[in-house]
């Protein structure tokens, strides 16, 4: 989960790893809302034709509030306190995430060739972009002072006509010399350098949304289109926490296991969602209940046996709600099954009768088997419960209806030694017979199989008298 708000240490000191800057995220004001930094710190301002500024209703989809609308074309806006020649100056966004960050944005409309939607100079070899690359119809994240530092390798086309959202986010970690574009929550690719590089500061130009400070004085490169939920994390998000910030899609998958008085519901987890909404409808009375869950599971219980309910489920995470999914249905009734599945482990288990084999020297008098039930039954003796198996055990199940029940007669054997016993030491071999033969008077057909026991050799009894008395003395 993405933390909201971060620990304010200083004007100019590092903070903890968190959201450092918010702004457009609903209002319509320029207003910085992540409350990292004091109140009024890092508010927008407009720059350019700042009479074409304006708010529209028209936000990403789910989503809720105003957009920044930049498509008069020849405005944008710039971070306050964010260059050294303002009074004031904070280095939230210079030294504060030199070293990893994550910038992230909604947007709908194309920059023009090279020209930014959100960007800190990158120009110049200092500073960052997250831009159009050349002519082409996709999106970069430049970086100055690295490797490869204009950022190409996506192959996402979002220059769309008409135009539709796109969320962007680009993740910089000098830790592991990567830099890593997201569109749409879709990966789309990295950029490697060595991780000795550092950014290259643009301490002197401010950051910009929708613009770019030029590399002498006042501001180009203009995007005319609009945007949504600007955002600035001084740590790398990795891809589930980018997804965090859209709105989650629709759950898929649900299905519904009736029980007694309840219905279990699973689905298909889905990125980036926190929390899921589960709506239940009784079709006899009509009444309707909404539940949540953080978990892609989830049992709906005090249900009325016979009845038909109605079961969807809908994702949900900080940014707002996915649609609810197809509906689905189940009856909640009073099980009549009755039977013990497995048992053991290892046993046998019959219509009314289990045999269990346990290994030599297993002692029978605190056996503790474990077993499986069809749904909703139960059963006398336990399950894991401690038993003396010496002589036979009944189990007594009972359906969930508690109409039913069916008795198990447990039998425990244990199973014989190895040859030779276990407190010999011995070394013995399986084989099989090469061709039928006769051995001592034993007739041995092909294929069958012989074991070669070592122990015994010496102490034949039909060979040897007295065969266990050591003598050193004795013929062969």
């Amino acid at each position: 989960m993405i933390l909201g708000l971060a620990a304010f240490t200083g004007t100019t000191s590092r903070a903890r790893a968190d959201l450092v800057g918010h702004w457009i995220s609903g209002a319509p004001d320029l207003i910085e809302t992540s409350g990292y930094r004091s109140a009024g710190t890092h508010d927008g301002v407009a720059v350019g034709n700042t009479g074409a500024l304006a708010f529209s209703s028209d936000v990403p989809d789910r989503c809720t509030g105003q957009s920044l609308d930049l498509t008069a074309g020849g405005v944008g806006v710039m971070v306050g306190k964010s260059a050294t020649s303002d009074s004031g100056y904070v280095n939230t966004y210079d030294e504060g995430i030199r070293s990893q960050f994550t910038i992230a944005f909604w947007a709908k409309g194309f920059p023009g060739t090279w020209s930014p939607w959100v960007c800190k100079r990158g120009e110049d070899s200092i500073g960052w972009q997250i831009r159009r690359m050349g002519n082409d119809p996709i999106a970069g994240f430049t970086l100055r002072g690295v490797d490869n530092e204009e950022g190409w390798g996506s192959s996402i086309n979002v220059n769309d006509s008409p135009a539709i959202w796109h969320h962007f986010a680009g993740v910089w970690n000098q830790a592991t010399g990567t830099r890593k574009l997201y569109v749409d929550g879709v990966f789309s690719h990295t950029v490697n350098n060595n991780t000795a590089q550092a950014m290259a500061q643009a301490t002197g130009k401010h950051l910009t949304i929708g613009a770019r400070e030029e590399g002498g004085s006042g501001y180009g490169g203009y995007f005319s289109g609009k945007l949504f939920d600007v955002r600035i994390y001084n740590m790398p998000l990795t891809q589930n926490q980018v997804l965090e910030l859209l709105p989650p899609t629709v759950p898929s998958g649900l299905a519904a296991v009736p029980g007694n008085a309840k219905v279990g519901l699973l689905w298909t987890p889905k990125p980036g969602a926190t929390g899921y909404t589960v709506w239940t409808k009784n079709t006899v009375t009509a009444e309707e209940q909404t539940d949540t869950t953080t978990d892609a599971a989830f049992s709906k219980t005090g249900l009325d046996n016979g009845t038909l309910y109605l079961f969807k489920v809908m994702a949900t995470n900080t940014m707002g709600s996915s649609d609810y999914s197809t509906e689905v249905s189940a009856t909640p009734v009073l099980g009549s099954a009755k039977d013990i599945l497995t048992f053991g482990p290892g046993a046998s288990v019959a219509t009314n009768t289990i045999a269990w084999t346990v290994p030599f020297g297993t002692d029978v008098t605190t056996l503790a088997p474990d077993f499986a039930l069809s749904p909703g039954a139960t059963c006398t003796p336990a399950s894991g419960s401690t038993q003396d198996f010496t002589a036979p055990v009944v189990y007594t199940v009972t359906s969930s209806d508690a109409e039913l029940t069916t008795l198990y007669t447990v039998t425990v054997t244990v199973a014989p030694p190895p040859p030779g016993g276990v407190t010999d030491l011995v070394l013995w071999l399986d084989a099989s017979a090469p061709d039928t033969m006769t051995l001592a008077g034993t007739t041995v057909r092909r294929g069958e199989m012989v074991v070669i026991y070592l122990a015994a050799a010496n102490r034949d009894p039909a060979v040897f008298p007295d065969p266990h008395r050591f003598d050193v003395t004795r013929p062969n």
